[in-house]
């Protein structure tokens, strides 16, 4: 086994709480954690696209910035850990999150995905469909879903209607 669990992360705040969840799963077996995020190829064309319209925009120039902002912010994560910071790596990936995501999850040989669930209404949720369920119906990896202390209130609430 590779005792490596992967954790694709947002890098919004909340998602804080499914790093430290992470980090607890990972302890129990003193698994490697890798903390991947995904630029997605949808903004890198935004960018490209607003460059045509003939806009002086610096495509490197931005997509580096976007690039350094995320790496501050897998920073900020091991500040809030007290888990050995060499057990623990950080990886940007550009592209469909979904491809992205299972092929560096199987390339790397990971053994289980820790992933959360956004707080969409489910009006919002047809129309947008979802990076976490497409995974869960693809991935050949076994996949813990985390339950954000917002979302889990809120689906707990829905069961007393």
């Amino acid at each position: 086994m590779s005792n490596k669990i992967m954790v694709p992360l947002a890098l919004s705040d909340y998602k804080n709480n499914l790093f430290k969840f992470a980090v607890e799963q990972a302890r129990k077996t003193n698994a490697n954690l890798l903390l991947v995020h995904v630029i997605e190829e949808k903004d890198v064309k935004a960018i490209r696209n607003i460059a045509s319209y003939g806009f002086h925009v610096n495509e490197k120039q931005l997509l580096e910035s976007i690039r350094q902002d995320k790496e501050e912010k897998f920073a900020r994560l091991l500040k809030v850990t007290d888990y050995p910071h060499e057990k623990i790596t950080s990886t940007l990936l550009e592209g469909d999150p979904v491809d992205e995501l299972l092929k560096f999850a199987v390339r790397e040989e990971v053994e289980m995905i820790i992933m959360g669930i956004r707080g969409k209404s489910d009006l919002l949720h047809t129309f947008t469909g979802s990076i976490a369920n497409t995974l869960f119906r693809r991935s050949p990896i076994s996949i813990l879903s985390y339950r954000d202390p917002v979302s889990a209130e809120r689906l707990r609430n829905r069961l007393g209607e």
